[in-house]
C-alpha cells in the first residue's frame, strides 16, 4: 500500500484501520479471535497505521478492552506499523464527557495504555477532546517531556479548532490532528490551509460516514442491540431519503470506476491532500481489504472537483431553487439559505403565485380573520381568493400557517392554470387515497409531468410540500412555455410598517439539538420566520465561516472554547443596509447560559444606535438567561425592549402554543401596533435590607427563619458529603443544601445525625434544603417522601423544584404545597427559574408563594434583573455557584478587583466574594469537602464590605452565566 506522512515525520499507510469498532459502539464486542485475524490480516495487505483509545471498552457490559485486542493482535509485529491511541476523557453515563488532563492523570492513562497494548511506546498520542476549561499549553508541555523520555514518538489533537491547533504547535509541534471528514460532513476543510500551513496531518474518522456512504443500508436495516446507529437520524428512512442524491452520486462514479462506493469516498478524501489519511473501520475481512484496495482506483484532480461541485449542489441550490430565486418567484429563507426542507405553508403558496403572475394590482378585500392587514402576504391571499386560486375554509380564516399538501398543491396549480381538461393516465398505487376535488387536478399534473410520483409510484397526497418540492414543481410548470416576467422587487418579502423598516437577524442551527434530537431547521429560525410573518420584517442569518458540526457534544465543545477565550467567530455574509432599519429583532439560542459568541460579534459589528432592539431565544429552561441585560448594555444607545424566550420544544413540536406565545409578545411590545413600550432597564441595586447581618439569617415571605450562609454538597459523595455537613456543623454553619440528583441525601443525614448525637446542634437549629428532580415531577408526593426517608428527617424546612419544566412543574409544585399542609415540608421554592416570565407563570398556577429562588449567581452573572422582579413577592434569592464554577473559581480569585480588597481586609478571596454575596443580598452556599476550607468560607462575620467595594464588584457583572443548565 502506499505510504504517507503525517507532520513531522510518521510515516504511515494511505489507508489506516480504526478499531474501536470491533469492542466499542456497534453493539456486543465481536469475536475477539475474528478481529485479531482481520487485524494481522490487514498487516499483510499493507496496513500500516492502527488506531486506538483508552476509552474504548465494549458496551456490552464485558469489559472488553480495544487496546488489548490492538496490542495482543499486532505483538508479532510491533515494529512494522504505526499504533495511534488517545487520552484524556471518560464518558458520562447521561452523555458528554469528563475531562481529566491534568499532568498525574495523563502519565497513568499512558503507563495504562502501554500496558494494555504490550509495548513500550506510543507512535502517535492523541489528546482526544480539548477541555475548554483547561489549558492546552500544559497539555503539551506534558506531550513535549512524554516525547523527551521515548514513552511517545508523536502527539496529535482530536475534534479541535484552529485557535486549539495553533496554541498547542506553539508550545510543542503537533503531528497530526484527527477529525471527522466526509462527503457528508466537510466541515474539516476549513482547517485544510491551516494545517497546510503549519505541516500538520490530517486522520480523519468515520470517512465512510458510520458506513452510510457504503450504499450498504437502506430504510429495511435493522442494527444489533446496542448499535450506535440504531438511534442516529441518518439511519432513518427520512434520514436516507434526504441524502439519497449523495448515495447516487457515489454509486454513479463508483459503476463508472468499477469500485466500490467505499472506495470511491475514501479516494476522493485522499486526493484532497498527500497528508490525509482516513482510518476506516470494520468487522469484516472483505471489507477491510476492500478499504485498502485504493490503489487500484483514481480520481483526478479534475474529478475531484466535479464531485465537490455535485456535493455544494445537492446542499440546497439545486437547478430549481435557483431558477425561482432568480425569476423572484422564491426567495431564500436568508440572505444564502433556502432552507429546502421547510414545509410550504398556505400563506408562501399564496405569494410565491402572486409574485409568478407579475404581483397585478388587488382591489377589495377577502376580510380573512387571520390575515393581518400588514402581513406580507396579504394582497397575495386577497388575489389567490379573488382568483378562485386558494379559496378559504368558509369561516372567514384563510389558513394561512397551514402546511399545503401535495394533492392541494395540484389542485392550486390547475386552478391557476386555467383547470384545463386532461386524461386520467396511469394510476398511482395510492390513487383511491387522492381527495375527489383534487382528482383531475392531479390527473392534468401527471400528464404535463408537472408532479411524479414518489418511491413505489405513490402520490403520497396528504404529504406536506417542502419549499424544494414547491419549487421543483413550480420550475417544471413554469417552464413548460412562456417564460416569465420577473416582478420589479425581487427582494426578500417585507414592507413598512406603519413607517417602520423591520430587520429579524437571528443565528439558529440545525443538527442535533438539547431536548428535541436531530432537527432539520434550528430552534431559532423558527421563532424567527414567525416574527417575519406576522410583521412582513426582513430575515438575516447570522451564518459563521466555518459552521458548527452537527454533533451536539462537538458543537457544545466548539462553544464552550469560544466562550472561554471569548472568541468572535467571524460572520459570512453582512447587512449592508443596517441605516436602513429602524426596528432590529436579534434571536439566538442559549448555549452554556450564554449568547453563541457569534451574535457579540453580530452586536460589535453594527452601530444600532437610535434603533428599537427587541432580543429573542430558545432555550430549554435558562430562559434569556441574562442576555436581556448584556444587550441593553453593549446597544446602550438603543431603545431595548423585553425579550422574549421559547423553549425549542415548543418551537419545534407546538405551532399553534409558539405563535400565540410571538403575537402576544409583539402586542405587548407595541410593534404590531407601533404603540411606544418602555425599555427594559435591569436594576442595579447592589444590597439588601432584609438580611441580619449579625444573626446570619434572613425572614422568608412565610415568617420562617433562614440562615444566609450554608455549606453547599454539590459532586460530594454520600461519604464526602457525611464528612463536609459535620464539619460545617461543628464550625457553626446552619444551612445544609442537597439535591435528590446529587445522590448523597443519604451522606447529608448521617453527617447531620452525627453532631445531633455529639451534641453540637439539636434538630430545630438545622435548616436543611433539598432539591426535586425532573424526571420526579409526575410524582411529586412519592419524591418527597423518598427524599425524607433518604435524610432520616420527620421533616424538610426547604424543597425546592431543581429545575422549570412547564410540561409539569405546577403539578410538582402543588404536591409540595399539600406537602407543607401535612407538615413535611416548611418552605418550597424553586431553582433556575431565569425570566420573570417563567417565574411568574408558576405563581400564577399555584397558591403558595415561592420562599425562595435558587439560581446562579456571581459577580459575572449578578442576576439583578430577577432580584428586582422577586422583590414585590418577597421572594430571596440563593446563588449556586457563589464562587464562580465551571473552572472559572480561579479567576475570580485572581481578579485585580477580589484580590486588591481582599488584600486590603486582611481576607482571602473567597471570604471576599461570599461576603459581598451576604452584603448583596444573596443567600449563599459555598461546596467543598475541603475541611479547612469549609471553615474558612464561615468566617466572613468579622467584617464589612465599603459601599465603593461593593460598587466596584458590581462593576464587574457581565451578565454572563457559567453553566449551561
Amino acid at each position: 500500500m502506499e505510504k504517507r506522512i503525517l507532520g513531522n515525520g510518521l510515516e504511515v499507510s494511505a489507508v489506516g484501520l480504526g478499531c474501536m469498532g470491533m469492542t466499542h459502539t456497534f453493539g456486543a464486542a465481536a469475536d475477539k479471535q475474528e478481529m485479531t485475524r482481520i487485524i494481522q490480516a490487514a498487516v499483510e495487505h499493507g496496513y500500516t497505521f492502527f488506531d486506538t483509545a483508552e476509552v474504548y471498552v465494549s458496551d456490552d457490559g464485558s469489559d472488553e478492552h480495544n487496546e488489548d485486542l490492538v496490542g495482543a493482535a499486532l505483538k508479532p509485529y510491533r515494529n512494522q506499523v504505526k499504533i495511534a491511541t488517545k487520552f484524556g476523557i471518560a464518558f458520562k453515563p447521561s452523555g458528554g464527557f469528563i475531562y481529566d488532563t491534568r499532568p498525574e492523570k495523563i502519565r497513568a492513562s499512558l503507563e495504562a495504555s502501554l500496558r494494555r497494548l504490550q509495548t513500550d511506546h506510543v507512535d502517535l498520542y492523541y489528546l482526544h477532546r480539548y477541555d475548554p476549561e483547561g489549558h492546552i499549553e500544559d497539555v503539551a508541555e506534558v506531550m513535549g517531556q512524554l516525547i523527551k523520555e521515548g514513552k511517545i514518538l508523536h502527539w496529535g489533537l482530536s475534534t479541535v479548532t484552529e485557535d486549539v491547533i495553533r496554541c498547542a504547535h506553539a508550545a510543542c509541534p503537533v503531528t497530526a490532528i484527527q477529525n471527522i471528514y466526509s462527503m457528508l460532513e466537510r466541515d474539516t476543510e476549513s482547517l485544510l490551509p491551516v494545517l497546510e500551513e503549519l505541516h500538520i496531518g490530517l486522520v480523519t474518522h468515520c470517512p465512510l460516514a458510520k458506513g452510510f456512504l457504503t450504499a450498504a443500508y437502506d430504510k429495511h436495516s435493522i442494527f444489533p442491540e446496542g448499535d450506535w446507529r440504531g438511534r442516529m437520524e441518518l439511519f432513518t428512512e427520512g434520514g436516507i431519503q434526504k441524502r439519497q442524491a449523495v448515495l447516487d452520486l457515489i454509486q454513479s462514479k463508483a459503476r463508472e470506476k468499477n469500485a466500490t462506493p467505499a472506495q470511491i469516498s475514501l479516494v476522493w478524501l485522499m486526493g484532497k491532500k498527500p497528508w490525509i489519511v482516513p482510518i476506516p473501520g470494520t468487522r469484516k475481512m472483505e471489507r477491510m481489504i476492500e478499504n485498502g484496495g485504493e490503489a487500484e482506483v483514481h480520481l483526478t484532480e479534475g474529478e475531484i472537483a466535479e464531485i465537490d461541485r455535485a456535493l455544494d449542489d445537492l446542499g440546497c441550490t439545486a437547478e430549481a431553487a435557483v431558477w425561482c430565486r432568480d425569476n423572484g418567484i422564491m426567495s431564500g429563507i436568508s440572505g444564502t439559505a433556502f432552507s429546502p426542507n421547510t414545509t410550504m405553508t398556505r400563506a408562501m403558496l399564496a405569494a410565491v403565485l402572486y409574485r409568478a403572475a407579475g404581483s397585478p394590482a388587488v382591489t377589495g378585500s377577502a376580510d380573512f380573520s387571520d390575515v393581518a392587514a400588514d402581513a406580507y402576504y396579504n394582497r397575495a391571499a386577497n388575489w389567490a381568493s379573488a382568483n378562485g386560486i386558494i379559496s378559504g375554509y368558509g369561516n372567514r380564516r384563510f389558513g394561512s400557517n397551514d402546511p399545503v399538501t401535495r394533492e392541494q398543491i395540484a389542485a392550486i396549480l390547475w386552478r391557476y392554470d386555467g383547470s384545463p381538461a386532461a386524461g386520467r393516465g396511469t394510476d398511482f398505487a395510492d390513487e383511491s387515497s387522492i381527495a375527489s376535488y383534487a382528482g383531475q387536478a392531479v390527473d392534468w399534473a401527471r400528464a404535463e409531468g408537472i408532479i411524479s410520483g414518489m418511491d413505489g409510484n405513490r402520490f403520497v397526497p396528504q404529504g406536506q410540500a417542502t419549499r424544494a418540492q414547491v419549487a421543483v414543481i413550480l420550475h417544471r410548470y413554469l417552464t413548460r412555455g412562456a417564460a416569465v416576467t420577473p416582478p420589479a422587487d425581487t427582494t426578500q418579502p417585507g414592507h413598512d410598517t406603519s413607517g417602520s423598516k423591520i430587520l429579524i437577524a437571528y443565528f439558529s442551527r440545525a443538527g442535533e439539538n438539547y431536548n428535541v434530537g436531530v432537527v432539520e431547521k434550528g430552534n431559532t429560525a423558527i421563532v424567527a420566520e414567525m416574527i417575519a410573518e406576522k410583521t412582513g420584517g426582513n430575515l438575516f442569518e447570522i451564518r459563521p465561516t466555518t459552521p458548527y458540526p452537527s454533533d451536539y457534544n462537538e458543537m457544545l465543545e466548539i462553544a464552550r472554547q469560544e466562550s472561554s477565550q471569548n472568541a468572535r467567530p467571524e460572520m459570512a455574509d453582512s447587512v449592508t443596509n443596517m441605516a436602513d432599519y429602524d426596528v432590529v429583532f436579534l434571536g439566538y439560542p442559549i448555549w452554556n447560559g450564554d449568547m453563541p459568541m457569534i451574535v457579540y460579534n453580530f452586536l460589535e459589528t453594527y452601530d444600532l444606535s437610535g434603533k428599537t432592539v427587541l432580543p429573542f431565544s430558545t432555550n430549554e429552561g435558562s430562559g434569556l438567561a441574562g442576555t436581556q441585560g448584556t444587550i441593553t448594555s453593549k446597544c446602550s444607545n438603543a431603545t431595548v425592549l423585553d425579550g422574549l424566550a421559547m423553549r425549542g420544544q415548543t418551537a419545534q413540536n407546538d405551532r399553534s402554543a409558539a405563535e400565540q406565545a410571538v403575537e402576544s409578545w409583539l402586542k405587548d411590545s407595541g410593534i404590531l401596533d407601533r404603540t411606544p413600550s418602555t425599555p427594559n432597564t435591569p436594576s442595579q441595586n447592589t444590597s439588601s435590607t432584609d438580611f441580619d447581618l449579625e444573626k446570619g439569617t434572613v425572614t422568608l415571605n412565610n415568617g420562617i427563619e433562614m440562615p444566609i450562609l450554608g455549606i453547599g454538597t454539590y459532586t460530594l459523595s454520600n461519604q464526602q458529603a457525611e464528612n463536609s455537613v459535620y464539619w460545617a456543623l461543628r464550625d457553626g454553619y446552619r444551612l445544609i443544601d442537597t439535591a435528590r440528583i446529587y445522590g448523597n441525601e443519604e451522606g447529608v443525614g448521617r453527617g447531620i445525625q452525627r453532631a445531633i448525637d455529639e451534641g453540637l446542634v439539636t434538630r430545630e437549629e438545622i435548616f436543611v434544603t433539598t432539591k426535586m428532580w425532573t424526571s420526579d415531577f409526575g410524582n411529586g408526593a412519592a419524591a418527597i417522601d423518598a427524599s425524607l426517608r433518604r435524610l432520616n428527617l420527620d421533616y424538610i424546612d426547604l424543597m425546592i423544584l431543581h429545575h422549570s419544566q412547564p410540561s409539569n412543574d405546577v403539578d410538582a409544585y402543588k404536591s409540595m404545597e399539600q406537602a407543607v399542609s401535612e407538615g413535611k415540608l416548611r418552605s418550597i421554592g424553586l431553582s433556575n427559574y431565569y425570566t420573570a416570565e417563567d417565574f411568574d407563570r408558576l405563581v400564577n398556577a399555584t397558591t403558595i408563594t415561592p420562599a425562595l429562588l435558587q439560581n446562579e449567581t456571581h459577580p459575572h452573572y449578578q442576576s439583578t434583573a430577577m432580584k428586582e422582579h422577586l422583590k414585590q413577592y418577597g421572594t430571596v434569592l440563593e446563588s449556586w455557584f457563589p464562587l464562580g464554577g465551571r473552572g472559572h473559581t480561579q479567576e475570580l480569585f485572581n481578579d485585580p478587583t477580589i484580590s486588591s480588597i481582599a488584600a486590603a481586609h486582611g481576607k482571602t478571596s473567597a471570604q471576599v466574594l461570599l461576603r459581598w454575596h451576604l452584603q448583596a443580598g444573596n443567600i449563599a452556599i459555598p461546596g467543598s469537602s475541603n475541611e479547612a476550607h469549609i471553615a474558612e468560607n464561615f468566617d466572613i462575620f468579622d467584617f464589612e464590605l465599603t459601599d465603593a467595594e461593593m460598587q466596584r464588584i458590581a462593576a464587574m457583572d457581565q451578565n454572563r452565566r457559567h453553566a449551561s443548565y
